[in-house]
């Protein structure tokens, strides 16, 4: 008994434990930021399910991305040393900035710590209006519009330095072929046609090269504009996907241990069953030897014989003479008769316990 209430309490730890982790999980899909943080703790720490840092950032940034600043130190803890994800600068500096306006003195001492060791380096004017701007256009519409500007700026800039280049290029051929002219003048005439064309195909392939530039820059930023036109859509499905594959993988483990441990309890139950069983039969076996052999069934002659002695209140054993046997049955008639306050049944009884106690006199 002690042992199957040990089994009993072992099968319901593990199960009680995955129904909390299952909740868990359920109210952070329900974007519940809260839970979101202390699944990514679950995860980071792996206490009641594997450890896993890749899924531990994951909650982490869902967190941090509705305002959770614990879960957004995680963050960039994540992003400066690379758990669970990739090191990106950038998005630890991102993270850092946005806990100290929120007034969080681990965090503005770490990103100052971060510039210090930056060194002479020059920190651009336009990169730290570039990262005050995204923080901003988390809630403020003009400020993303001009996030958005200053990427185009910095394209368009891009794309006028490739330009300009190549004007110069073109410009530094016309001029060489004066001098290449003086210094063959003894074929001026006859090369001059194929000078030409030659210029010509050069100056073609240049703008060719030019065109093709230009319409991969366009190409570019039309992707990257579309993908952060799109990647909060993107960002969706991908979590829900996630989720949906993390649960389905944490309820086959669990139903795989559930049969497991319900494998057990019945192969226990079994055993104890069989030992029963075998208890069962061996106490009745020794109850059965030792049992005194039951008394011989009377048979139905004898049991009548005796019911009529009964009524007629004589021992089956010493039956009186015939005499005796009428005088009674006078009796009796007095009693039994319907004439005398009896009934026709009674009398019936009394007539065939004489008839038959007067058969058994004869013998």
């Amino acid at each position: 008994m002690l042992r199957l209430f040990l089994l009993l309490i072992l099968f319901w730890t593990p199960l009680a434990t995955s129904a909390d982790l299952s909740a868990l999980i359920t109210q952070a899909q329900a974007n519940s930021v809260q839970a979101q943080y202390a699944l990514g703790l679950e995860y980071q720490q792996g206490q009641n399910t594997t450890r896993s840092l890749p899924d531990a950032f994951y909650w982490f940034e869902k967190a941090a991305q509705q305002g959770h600043s614990k879960a957004m130190e995680q963050v960039a803890e994540a992003y400066l040393y690379g758990l669970g994800t990739d090191k990106n600068p950038q998005q630890a500096v991102f993270w850092l900035t946005k806990l100290a306006l929120l007034g969080q003195t681990a965090a503005q001492t770490t990103l100052a710590d971060y510039y210090q060791k930056l060194g002479a380096q020059r920190i651009d004017a336009q990169d730290l209006a570039q990262l005050w701007y995204h923080i901003a256009s988390e809630k403020d519409p003009q400020a993303e519009a001009k996030y958005t500007q200053i990427l185009e700026d910095q394209f368009n800039q891009q794309r006028a330095r490739q330009v300009a280049s190549i004007k110069q290029l073109e410009q530094a051929i016309p001029d060489a072929n004066p001098s290449s002219a003086t210094n063959n003048n003894s074929q001026q005439m006859s090369n001059n046609e194929s000078g030409n064309n030659g210029d010509g195909s050069v100056a073609s392939d240049y703008l060719l090269l030019v065109c093709l530039l230009i319409l991969l820059f366009a190409l570019v930023w039309s992707a990257n504009l579309w993908r952060r036109r799109n990647q909060q859509k993107e960002q969706h499905a991908r979590d829900e996907k996630h989720a949906q594959q993390h649960q389905a993988n944490e309820q086959q483990k669990q139903l795989k241990k559930q049969k497991q441990q319900l494998e057990t309890l019945f192969h226990e139950v079994q055993r104890l069953q069989g030992d029963k069983q075998k208890l069962t039969a061996l106490l009745t076996k020794k109850m059965q030897a030792s049992a005194p052999p039951p008394p011989p069934a009377p048979n139905a002659a004898a049991q009548n014989l005796a019911l009529a002695c009964a009524l007629l209140g004589f021992n089956p054993a010493q039956i009186p003479d015939e005499k005796a046997i009428k005088l009674r049955y006078k009796q009796l008639s007095k009693i039994y008769h319907p004439d005398m306050k009896g009934t026709e049944e009674e009398m019936k009884r009394l007539n065939g316990a004489v008839k038959l106690v007067m058969a058994q006199r004869k013998k």
